[in-house]
C-alpha cells in the first residue's frame, strides 16, 4: 500500500468532525523540535536548539491560530518535550493527549524503540497531559516491544496499520471534549513522510503540515 494524501482524505472522511457553524475542520502536524545527533542515545530529549524552535514555533502558533482546541502528541520524549514548551508558551491552556497511533515508525534502533509509559508518565507528571489508558503492557506502549512477526512485514506496515486506526480514535476525541476548533498533532518525521507520501523529502523539525477537511 502507498501511503499519500488522497489515502488519508479518504479516511478522515470517517470522522465527520464538523463544527458547530458546519466549517472545515483544521489539523496542523508538526514534527518534534531538533534532537541533535543522537540516533544511538535510547528516546532521546530535545537539544537547546530543538528547545528555540519549540518556542519560536509558539509564538508563531499564537500569532496565526485563535482556535487551538487541542494538542495530540506521540508518546515519545521528544514530542512530549516539544509539546510541553509549545503548551507552556500559548495564552491559554489547552487540552494535551498522548496517542500511541503517531508514535515513530517501527524500526529496532534505540532512537525509535521510545520509553515504557510508567516512565514518561512519571517524567512528565507535571504535564497536564491525559494519557490512554488502553494499549499498555506493563508499561509498554504499543509498538515499543519488536515483534518476531516484523521479520516477515514491511518495516512501515505497523505505521499504516496505527493510520488507519488514526481516524476512529480522533472522531471519539472530538465527541469527548467537544473538540471545535484546530487541532495541533505532534508526531515525527518518518510518521509524516509516510503519511504525505514525502518519502524522498527530508522534514525540518518544527515543520507543519496544514490541512482542512469538509467532512
Amino acid at each position: 500500500m502507498v501511503w499519500n494524501i488522497e489515502n488519508f482524505n479518504e479516511l478522515i472522511k470517517e470522522i465527520r468532525a464538523y463544527d458547530k457553524n458546519g466549517k472545515k475542520k483544521r489539523f496542523i502536524f508538526i514534527r518534534h523540535a531538533d534532537t541533535g545527533n543522537n540516533h544511538q542515545d535510547f528516546d532521546p530529549g530535545i537539544t537547546k536548539l530543538g528547545e528555540k524552535q519549540a518556542y519560536d514555533f509558539a509564538q508563531t502558533l499564537k500569532g496565526k491560530i485563535d482556535d487551538l482546541d487541542l494538542i495530540i502528541v506521540s508518546p515519545m520524549r521528544r514530542t512530549l518535550q516539544t509539546a510541553q514548551i509549545i503548551s507552556d508558551n500559548l495564552i491559554n491552556q489547552v487540552p494535551i493527549v498522548a496517542c500511541p497511533l503517531i508514535r515513530e515508525v517501527l524500526i529496532n534502533t534505540p532512537y525509535n524503540k521510545g520509553s515504557s509509559g510508567n516512565i514518561l508518565m512519571d517524567e512528565f507528571k507535571n504535564l497536564d497531559i491525559e494519557w490512554p489508558q488502553w494499549g499498555l503492557n506493563n508499561g509498554e506502549w504499543p509498538g515499543t516491544e519488536f515483534k518476531e512477526k516484523l521479520k516477515q512485514k514491511p518495516i512501515n506496515s505497523n505505521l499504516l496499520d496505527r493510520l488507519c486506526n488514526l481516524p476512529k480514535w480522533l472522531q471519539e476525541q472530538f465527541s469527548k471534549k467537544n473538540i471545535n476548533g484546530t487541532t495541533l498533532i505532534i508526531t515525527h518525521g518518518s510518521f509524516l513522510q509516510e503519511m504525505f507520501n514525502y518519502k524522498y523529502k527530508d522534514i525540518i523539525n518544527c515543520e507543519a503540515f496544514d490541512f482542512y477537511w469538509k467532512l
